[in-house]
């Protein structure tokens, strides 16, 4: 009992020692149609919702600061975490690139991304080697890990990157009227994207993944909040070992076909 408590009041002044002049958290998404990770809820409350800021609310709660939330669009989002006009993206994937410039917490959750295509003009994936002469589009600014990322890079003629809802959603007539061969996106959202457009039946994923992401936070090089990395690392931890985490992607896979933006 005394060792804990010990252990208690120790982290309880690790935080106070690492969190002078972080007096709240900046946080922000990019992604406002991502789910379970990050969507406005555009039928009800108008908020952001979704994994990432139920863990965000919880690492804060801990942390004993406010949190302060910034509807910012993904590339200007990337654009304030780099300057610190935030202190942290909340759903975010690792790459080579982004390590350089960001500061990563651990990962409270996993996704699978995915080729989709017409049905009927499915065609065999292994590797990367088989999207060679294919055209696809991708969200703008989007990472689905360092091998994919250098493919697009060298491949820049075969890509389409959507940057809006607008152009994303276009991706659907697309692929059915032939004009892009495939299009790259996370199982779950994707899926969720096509159940609701009722075109689960006319669009599919091929079966082999396309890469399988970490989700993490991100915090900015020049937050003073930077030097509470190693704390949400823990915090991240304990959620993930009490089931919290596992519980929330469940709630918010669960939620009726209304709760989610069109």
């Amino acid at each position: 009992m005394g060792r804990i408590l010990v252990s208690a009041l120790f982290l309880l002044y690790t935080l106070n020692c690492y969190s002078l002049g972080c007096k709240q958290l900046r946080i922000a998404s990019g992604a406002d149609n991502w789910v379970p990770i990050s969507y406005i809820d555009r039928v009800g409350s108008n908020q952001y919702q979704g994994v990432a800021f139920d863990i965000a609310k919880e690492v804060a709660k801990y942390l004993g600061l406010p949190l302060s939330i910034d509807d910012l669009p993904w590339k200007r989002m990337l654009f304030h975490l780099e300057a610190g006009k935030i202190d942290m993206a909340i759903a975010i994937y690792k790459s080579e690139a982004r390590e350089k410039i960001y500061l990563y917490t651990v990962p409270y959750t996993n996704n699978e991304a995915r080729i989709f295509v017409k049905k009927g003009l499915e065609f065999s994936f292994n590797n990367l080697k088989d999207l060679d002469g294919l055209t696809g589009a991708i969200p703008a600014a989007g990472s689905f890990g360092d091998e994919f990322d250098s493919y697009v890079k060298e491949n820049k003629h075969n890509f389409f990157e959507w940057h809006n809802r607008a152009q994303r959603e276009s991706q659907f007539r697309f692929i059915m009227n032939r004009r892009r061969d495939y299009y790259v996106a996370d199982y779950l959202d994707g899926m969720s994207k096509l159940k609701r457009a009722g075109l689960q039946d006319q669009i599919v994923p091929l079966p082999h993944s396309l890469a399988k992401n970490t989700v993490h936070f991100a915090l900015s090089k020049k937050s003073p909040c930077k030097k509470l990395v190693p704390q949400i690392n823990q915090i991240i931890e304990k959620l993930k070992q009490e089931g919290f985490v596992s519980r929330v992607v469940e709630k918010h896979l669960n939620l009726p076909p209304r709760a989610y933006p069109r």
